[in-house]
């Protein structure tokens, strides 16, 4: 196998239900408080997150449930390797729409596995909310995992983080040092859209690639060209 199994580190002082819970009512947003809430709102959470169960479930997971998550997939020998812009609620025993959505693209495309990364690896359910400046750290950290998959050479690499890429300034700055480790190791990026009328739509009207959420299964997959991000 490329990608052997990784041990699933997970680090969470909170039930999963809980956290995310927190999150999506807005009480998180960056600040290090916890609430205390009771049990019919922590049960409310976690049935929206078990609408989405993983056919496969993920056996590499490196990251905590609260607040980051670096790499979460399915072991293979022919992987799609997918980027969004930072990751929101799965992990390796619950899945989400973007994550159901690469599950289920990648098969039908006949990958036999997949391995999700993020541009920034901090945890929101939206993008808005994210930090307003770069943690460097983080992002370094994340440089490093995403190199020791993409040093396996010639991968392709699915673009998948659509329009939130704007949310922060320093998000096309992290794309372009991922960008530098995947042209080092002759990786491709592609992106996915519905095919009409023999033309795949792969991008939106402002250029990006378009969000898994935003596809249907069937969409199919066409080069794509990161570079334009910060060509003159």
């Amino acid at each position: 196998m490329i990608y052997q199994t990784l041990q699933i580190a997970r680090f969470n002082p909170l039930p999963f239900s809980v956290t995310i819970y927190f999150e999506r009512q807005g009480i998180f947003k960056n600040a290090a408080v916890c609430y205390n809430m009771n049990y019919a709102e922590a049960q409310a959470g976690e049935d929206n997150i078990l609408k989405y169960q993983w056919e496969t479930a993920p056996d590499i997971y490196i990251g905590d449930d609260l607040h980051r998550r670096f790499v979460l997939g399915v072991s293979g020998n022919h992987p799609l390797i997918c980027f969004g812009v930072n990751p929101s609620t799965a992990n390796h025993e619950y899945a989400d729409k973007t994550l159901h959505m690469v599950e289920q693209i990648a098969k039908r495309n006949g990958f036999d596995s997949w391995i999700m990364f993020n541009v920034y690896p901090h945890r929101s359910t939206d993008p808005k909310c994210l930090p307003c400046s770069r943690d460097d750290d983080l992002h370094h950290e994340n440089l490093r995992y995403i190199e020791r998959y993409l040093r396996k050479a010639d991968l392709t690499l699915w673009a998948a983080w659509g329009e939130p890429i704007t949310e922060r300034d320093y998000l096309i700055d992290c794309l372009y040092d991922i960008y530098g480790i995947a042209n080092k190791y002759s990786c491709r990026f592609i992106a996915f859209g519905k095919e009409e009328n023999g033309v795949i739509k792969s991008t939106t009207r402002h250029h990006h690639p378009r969000h898994p959420s935003r596809l249907p299964l069937s969409a199919k997959s066409v080069s794509f060209d990161v570079t334009h991000y910060w060509a003159e």
